[in-house]
């Protein structure tokens, strides 16, 4: 398992990075409420200024491209991504929710964690997946539908992709919110490594840093602070897997158009393995994304 582990985690470190904070689709329109379940809403240590209500505003017909640059390093090995995301907004509810459909229309990979076959067949992949779902105002994913485009083994890739889409949607607080004001949300992500299924726990603090205003309308400026515990789910009998790390980001957000202008990420994350009669082994990972609107 520990041969075969730092390539893997490479894997789902590429995809968990390139995913992040993914999402919006929008055009001008009144805010639609709120739908689905909390993650809670806005707490203020030290606000200033005049409150503000963040929302999706979400438009039938409406595509975003976002370019995405993420790099990986596990175990001395690296990897490097560039990919084009596009996000269709296919229908608007009654209540403001939307139907979307994600699929990455550009992507390419520099690895040292993956031949070059690997490669090709994870490009391929990513270029056929479509994933569909349904998320509210706030960000939230209200549901979503099985993973199109993929076949026999790519399927669970496709999936882990997915959650790692989910698990990276920035959640917006349910109140106004004020410059210093803060609110916090936990997620969980599934992923495979080696044999082991595990699940990673995200808890996350979002801070509000700033309302820039520009010809353009404000955009308020979001701090992400994310603290991630990792723990076994099934499977590597005999095997106990732990780690723990933290991650840090900013969103920058357009406040009239409901829609995410730009994100970056920097994360650490330590995976222990102990298994019985061997001593525990330590895989060290960083990786860091950025993610900008391209319309």
């Amino acid at each position: 398992m520990f041969r075969e582990a730092p390539r893997s985690f490479a894997l789902v470190a590429a995809v968990f990075l390139a995913e992040s904070f993914a999402h919006a689709q929008s055009a001008p329109r009144a805010d639609a409420g709120v739908a689905a379940r909390d993650s809670g809403a806005a707490s203020a240590q030290t606000p200033s200024g005049p409150s503000v209500t963040l929302r999706f505003r979400y438009a039938q017909g409406a595509r975003l491209r976002y370019a995405v640059r993420s790099s990986q390093t596990a175990q001395g090995l690296s990897s490097n991504i560039n990919q084009t995301l596009e996000l269709e907004t296919q229908r608007v509810q009654p209540d403001g929710a939307a139907d979307q459909r994600a699929r990455t229309v550009a992507f390419t990979m520099e690895s040292g964690a993956l031949p070059q076959q690997q490669r090709q067949l994870l490009q391929q992949a990513m270029l056929g997946a479509v994933f569909q779902f349904r998320v509210d105002p706030r960000g939230r994913v209200v549901s979503r539908q099985p993973v199109q485009g993929l076949q026999g083994s790519l399927v669970e890739l496709g999936d882990q992709v997915w959650q790692t889409v989910e698990g990276s949607l920035p959640a917006l607080p349910q109140a106004p919110v004020a410059v210093g004001g803060s609110w916090t949300d936990t997620k969980q992500v599934r992923f495979a490594l080696g044999a082991a299924r595990l699940v990673m726990r995200m808890d996350l603090t979002y801070t509000l840093r700033e309302l820039r205003r520009s010809p353009q309308g404000q955009t308020a400026v979001i701090g992400v602070a994310m603290n991630l515990t990792v723990a076994q789910g099934v499977g590597a009998p005999n095997v106990t897997v732990s780690g723990s790390g933290r991650a840090t980001g900013e969103v920058q957000f357009h406040v009239e158009r409901g829609v995410l202008q730009r994100a970056n990420s920097s994360l650490n994350l330590d995976v222990n393995f102990t298994s019985r009669g061997t001593r525990q082994q330590t895989m060290r990972m960083s990786a860091t994304s950025d993610l900008s609107l391209q319309n």
